[in-house]
């Protein structure tokens, strides 16, 4: 007679519970591939034998089912049985396993226990980045991105899925501000997975950070476009060209580096010393020009510009420098003083007279009634004074004066208004002596 019963199973385990937390996951339950499944892997003792019965009781939420199992020499060999058990999700499954040799003596039972937990938490989704569209640009590498999750805490994780340590903020609304602790790398791809407390992960969501710390170049070149003569002063002739005299534009010349949705900065230093700023945001087109016209105010007096590049992360560029006299100030009209030292009423046979001339903003000249100039000769008396005598013959009733100013700025043209008289006066018609009485041609002592 047998009397001694086997020895219970050394160890019960279920296989795919890999951390041993008697949870089952879904990313542990898939790693067989068998989700409807799980492998449950008994340790045989050392005193079982082929022809024994093993028995696997299992109460899964207090649904019961037996499996039983004759061993064979395979089994003994290997010293353990791996049996598949139906799995599905939120169960609490306790297994009781036992053998029975061949005389019928049942040996103490091994238990093990575990739970299901077999959905993972929804996908997550980023909502912002840095305040911007996710995607967008933005130069801070490290930045807090808005995520939106159902089902728990977000984690940043990396390509392979490792977290990467991160502060993460529960914002109360179902969303969270994940920033990460150190920086990420330019153009790097943000992951972001939910973990549950089963350790199920979500689906990863990922988009492209959009971080750029590389500053772009500074425009190449800036070029007043009213100032026609480059001498870098824009008058009033200059800037009414384009119809607008309150404005003035500027020609930038990009650098290779320039992107459509870049901007230029245009900051303005006035003679007051006041500062305004202009930005303009480039287009396809500018990028394709390769430059682009900016219209910036302008006042009477010298400005400085500083002109920088800014790219769509934020990123501020090198910078030039340029400078414009704007003078755009009325050029009060010339006053005729004198016509060859006399009175300007004062008639004169002289063809080319000489002028005395008043011009206080400019240096005056002579014109005709089209605006062409007269050749004449100019000599500066000083104190605002000059004389101007035309080379050649002039008509009296077509010359006129205009004075302009060092800018180039114009007066009004004066018409010269003065008498040339060229006609010398007749001859007497007689002369006779008053005591000649008797007009003999003789004066005799009683005439005289």
């Amino acid at each position: 007679a047998d009397l001694t019963p086997p020895s219970a199973p050394s160890r019960v385990k279920f296989v795919e519970d890999a951390d041993n937390n008697r949870v089952i996951n879904k990313t542990e339950n898939q790693s067989d591939g068998d989700e409807a499944k799980t492998a449950l892997k008994i340790d045989l003792p050392s005193n079982a034998k082929s022809g024994d019965i093993l028995t696997i009781n299992i109460d899964e939420n207090g649904v019961e089912r037996t499996i039983t199992k004759t061993l064979s020499d395979h089994d003994i060999a290997n010293a353990e049985v791996i049996e598949l058990i139906p799995i599905s999700d939120n169960k609490n499954i306790n297994v009781e396993v036992f053998i029975t040799d061949n005389a019928g003596n049942k040996g103490d039972d091994t238990h093990a226990e575990v739970t299901t937990a077999l959905s993972g938490p929804s996908m997550p989704t980023i909502v912002l980045i840095d305040g911007k569209t996710p995607g967008a640009p933005t130069k801070d590498s490290t930045p807090t991105i808005l995520v939106r999750s159902a089902d728990g805490i977000p984690s940043l994780v990396d390509d392979k899925g490792a977290v990467i340590p991160s502060s993460v903020v529960d914002n109360g609304d179902g969303t969270y501000s994940i920033t990460p602790n150190s920086a990420l790398a330019d153009g790097s791809i943000i992951n972001i997975v939910v973990i549950d407390n089963q350790g199920n992960k979500s689906s990863k969501v990922s988009i492209n950070s959009g971080i750029d710390t590389t500053a772009p170049n500074a425009p190449a070149s800036v070029r007043f476009i009213e100032d026609l003569n480059g001498d870098g002063i824009v008058n009033s002739s200059e800037n009414r060209r384009d119809g607008a005299n309150g404005t003035t534009g500027i020609e930038v010349t990009l650098s290779s580096d320039a992107k459509k949705g870049d901007t230029i900065e245009v900051k303005i230093t006035k003679h007051d010393s006041s500062v305004q700023t202009i930005t303009k945001v480039l287009t396809q087109e500018d990028i394709t020009n390769g430059k682009t016209n900016i219209s910036i105010p302008i006042e009477q007096g010298n400005h400085t510009l500083e002109i920088t590049a800014i790219d769509e992360a934020g990123n501020r560029g090198g910078s030039i420098n340029s400078a414009i006299n704007m003078d755009v100030s009325v050029v009060r009209n010339p006053v005729v003083e004198a016509i060859n030292g006399d009175p300007v009423n004062k008639p004169t046979k002289d063809t080319t007279p000489t002028f005395k001339i008043k011009s206080l903003d400019g240096i005056p000249s002579l014109v005709d009634e089209n605006g062409d100039v007269i050749a004449f000769t100019l000599v500066d008396l000083g104190n605002n004074e000059y004389t101007l005598t035309p080379n050649s013959d002039v008509d009296s009733d077509k010359i006129y004066v205009k004075a302009t100013s060092n800018s180039g700025n114009v007066s009004d043209s004066v018409k010269i208004e003065y008498v040339f008289d060229n006609v010398a006066p007749s001859a007497p018609t007689g002369i006779t002596f008053s005591e000649d009485a008797n007009n003999d041609n003789v004066l005799n002592k009683k005439e005289s």
